[in-house]
């Protein structure tokens, strides 16, 4: 049995182009379209944590790998456990994209949020992701549009445009341990180029489909809350919410 968890309209604006468009379905599982892992991640039970002003290559959580691609528009991704499941935090994924200058928008992909990198506070935002059988993956797919252009009223605007380079620079995943960082080369954990997106179509058998949110499960509070600092801003984290604005505030990741 696959568990898909996202926003009611995640689905309706998704729900169409990933079956009309794209091979890869978002189930939290590995499709041949992936290709090869664009990055791992080890586990090392001494990986700090929270370290996003020094990411590394390394987890204190369970080990994974983390594979990028894009299809008609859309950015997929997927970050599938690999060992150590018995370390993982929980099915959560924290990611961060930008360009070669840093981060510039986040997803707290399994609450289905969007934040700006060390601003306090995120905002609700419709896309389609998935947590795997057992919690071993998580899989997301978000609009290419989300990079290109201002998101709705939340101010956040990623700054990229159409034939750009868009690059995953962080991941907090499966564990509170930053991945990221110099080590992994230019590309850092996954690089695509965007594309003009495609016009979303409402579709039918998704208009009726409303699944939780991650907001609905139930998380040990000492396990899955925290509030730490960066860039001299507070944020207070909830449920599976384990970000901050990352080491890159202000466009810098300290690598």
């Amino acid at each position: 049995m696959k568990f898909v968890y996202a926003t009611a309209l995640g689905v309706l604006a998704l729900g169409c182009v990933g079956a009309a468009n794209a091979a890869i379905i978002v189930d939290g599982l590995y499709d041949a379209d992936y290709g090869a892992p664009t990055a791992s991640v080890a586990h090392d039970p001494g990986a700090p944590t929270s370290n996003f002003g020094t990411p590394g290559n390394t987890t204190g959580g369970a080990a994974y790998n983390v594979y990028l691609t894009s299809q008609g528009g859309i950015v997929y991704g997927l970050l599938q456990v690999t060992g150590n499941a018995e370390a993982s935090a929980g099915a959560f994924a924290n990611v961060y994209f930008g360009n070669a200058g840093g981060s510039t928008i986040g997803f707290e992909i399994t609450n289905g949020n969007v934040f700006k990198p060390g601003v306090p506070g995120s905002f609700s935002l419709p896309y389609s992701f998935s947590i795997a059988p057992g919690g071993s993956g998580v899989e997301f797919a978000l609009p290419e549009s989300l990079f290109t252009n201002p998101v709705g009223a939340t101010g956040i605007d990623a700054g990229l445009n159409p034939g750009d380079q868009l690059i995953l620079r962080l991941s907090q995943s499966f564990g509170y341990s930053v991945a990221g960082g110099a080590s992994y080369g230019d590309n850092r954990l996954g690089a695509i180029t965007l594309e003009a997106a495609p016009v979303l179509q409402l579709c039918a058998p998704f208009a009726n489909r409303t699944q939780p949110s991650m907001r609905d499960r139930q998380v040990e509070p000492d396990r899955r809350t925290d509030e730490r600092q960066c860039a001299g801003a507070d944020r207070q984290h909830q449920g599976d919410r384990q970000h901050i604005g990352d080491g890159e505030c202000l466009a810098h990741d300290g690598s």
